[in-house]
């Protein structure tokens, strides 16, 4: 017979939530198993295992954590879109996608899910659901310093797939919005998004794209009549 401790998990669980927090990962999941001893139904224990597991390197018993917590809750979003990171890493795109839906149809302003199937639309070169997705990531999520550079990743990548559907404008709005709050990440996060595409797509579709995003960094970082450019290098 298993004997079930609920109080006893969730202080587990938040004492594991606190030793992610700080980065002591194996703290954390020791943490997440002792909770889930005390209550195997845990769904919040499972989730954040698998993110610890996940960090670590061990997709398989992430992708195990991910599939029972599933199965206890089939329509729980979060497990959803973590199980379909792993999916996506693992390269079953279109599994991922589909669960990706399914976490948006149950969630429509869930940031994380959006922007993760923002990345396989990306991966398929379909530029128009990236805007969508990512636009609405944008709009319902909170924008901490914790994840300000996401924010600005994100803002990066939106205005990759503004470039591919002709809509300059709005391309040069969103390089722009990111360069006025960091310049000094801005060139980082345009060259991660020109390394991605040569990574999804090979490098000869990426030349005129980095040539052109090339042309439009100096735009940006030029200054503006009777300004001085803020760049520091």
């Amino acid at each position: 017979m298993i004997v079930v401790n609920k109080p006893i998990a969730r202080e587990l669980v938040r004492r594991g939530v606190a030793a992610q927090a700080a980065g002591h990962l194996e703290d954390a999941a020791w943490d997440y198993t002792s909770a889930l001893r005390m209550d195997p139904y845990c769904v919040a224990a499972l989730e954040n295992r698998a993110s610890v597991r996940a960090t670590l390197g061990q997709t398989a018993q992430a992708f195990a954590d991910c599939a029972v917590a599933l199965k206890l809750e089939p329509n729980q979003p979060t497990a959803l879109n973590k199980r379909d990171v792993l999916r996506r890493e693992l390269g079953d795109l279109t599994s991922a996608l589909a669960d990706f839906n399914r976490a948006v149809e149950l969630l429509p302003d869930y940031a994380d899910a959006l922007a993760n199937r923002a990345v396989i639309q990306h991966q398929r070169w379909n530029h128009a659901p990236v805007v969508a997705d990512l636009t609405k990531a944008l709009a319902t999520s909170p924008t901490p310093t914790s994840i300000e550079k996401s924010w600005q990743l994100l803002t990066v990548f939106r205005s990759d797939a503004f470039y591919h559907l002709d809509r300059t404008e709005e391309a040069m709005a969103d390089y722009r919005s990111v360069y006025a709050k960091r310049p000094r990440l801005f060139t980082t996060l345009v060259c991660r998004t020109i390394r991605t595409t040569v990574h999804d797509h090979g490098p000869r579709q990426c030349l005129p794209i980095a040539s052109d995003t090339c042309f439009a960094i100096q735009e940006i970082i030029s200054p503006w009549p009777g300004e001085q450019s803020s760049i520091s290098v």
